[in-house]
């Protein structure tokens, strides 16, 4: 077993990437018969036409899907592959899916990375993660993602900023404010303060392309320390313009044309 799922009632706790079911034998490498995606042996095939590295790696079962599946390591990632016995089944099965891949019918689940769900054929292909050499090549030769995530850890958690302005000439937020974003995933919704008003919006993310939508905002009006005002105004036009983002070492950078916001995640 690769690791543990615990199943209470219809709360689905995942405390891994990935929840494995037993069975993880060594499976020898499946023959392609060519071809476009119709099954698990032309998803290797055609996975590996794509470049990517692909390495069977055992049998998985998950308790919200009809069907057991296989795990493959795709660019050091694993994804899940359940086959159906026909298109229509793997369908309907899609169907009971939520948008953001937080529910699968009646199960509540909790990733503690992104969920990306595809469909093809008679296929549903799970991977649960952030490596993007993996996302790639999955949509590459799957498609968009029917549903899941793709904020990766940019999502549900409180952000506070650090600095911004040009990347040459940062300037660190004044002493005694506090700038924070929140991205919530189940809304949609940014929320934070500007370190003298409380604000709130709506958001887009696409791979590591993000848009934010009509923020509003409190009108206190605060004195001090002095400059605060023009760092909540310079905050908001440019969170208001963002055009991507990436995270790294636990830094967040927002970056609207040759303006950055740099964010460390909050440790409340």
């Amino acid at each position: 077993m690769r690791s543990k799922l615990i199943l209470t009632g219809a709360i689905v706790a995942i405390l891994v990437l990935a929840a494995y079911g037993v069975g993880c034998t060594s499976q020898k490498p499946p023959v392609s018969h060519g071809g476009p995606v119709t099954d698990y042996v032309s998803l290797v095939d055609n996975l590996r036409q794509a470049g990517a590295t692909v390495e069977p790696a055992g049998e998985v079962s998950q308790p919200f899907f009809a069907v057991a599946g296989n795990i493959i390591v795709v660019n050091g990632g694993d994804v899940q592959v359940f086959e159906y016995a026909d298109a229509a089944a793997a369908e309907a099965e899609a169907a009971v899916v939520s948008p953001d891949g937080s529910s699968v019918g009646t199960s509540m689940v909790g990733w503690v990375a992104s969920p990306h769900f595809y469909r093809v054929e008679k296929l549903i292909v799970l991977y649960v993660g952030d490596g993007e050499a993996v996302t790639a090549v999955l949509e590459s030769v799957l498609g968009q993602q029917f549903a899941g995530r793709s904020g990766g850890l940019l999502e549900d958690i409180t952000w506070v900023l650090e600095s911004y302005g040009e990347p040459e000439s940062l300037q660190t937020v004044l002493a005694g404010t506090e700038i924070t974003a929140l991205f919530d995933s189940g809304e949609g919704q940014i929320s934070g303060s500007t370190g003298a008003n409380n604000y709130f919006g709506g958001y887009q993310i696409s791979k590591n392309a993000l848009s934010i939508q009509e923020i509003a905002h409190t009108e206190m009006y605060r004195l001090d320390p002095e400059g605060v005002m023009e760092q909540e105004t310079q905050y908001l036009t440019t969170l208001q313009s963002a055009e991507n983002y990436e995270i790294e070492d636990g830094k967040l950078q927002i970056t609207s044309g040759n303006q950055v916001l740099i964010f460390r995640a909050s440790e409340d």
